[in-house]
């Protein structure tokens, strides 16, 4: 109900802090890579603040670690990915 009274005010931000608190309190794991998506392409696009979206992206590859469009928007962004055995980023 908030989030899309948000979202049909484009109230970028506060639609991304809602659906990352979504996403941090679920139990599930589909709706929670969902909601990951979402925010992290609320910072990438409408807000033009891609930094913000390093923290949703990696909350979907640690849940799923080969997910193309979580490693595509990071390359697009130039979020260089570390593998060495545990996740790690660099900014």
């Amino acid at each position: 109900a908030l989030a899309e009274r948000y979202e049909r005010g484009k109230r970028w931000g506060d639609l991304a802090a809602i659906l990352q608190r979504q996403a941090e309190s679920s139990d599930d794991s589909d709706e929670k890579v969902r909601l990951w998506r979402k925010t992290a392409h609320l910072y990438r696009e409408q807000l033009a603040q891609p930094r913000k979206a390093i923290a949703p992206l990696e909350a979907i590859l640690e849940t799923q670690p080969r997910d193309a469009e979580a490693i595509e928007a990071a390359d697009e962004h130039g979020m260089t990915m570390l593998f060495t055995g545990t996740r790690l980023f660099r900014h």
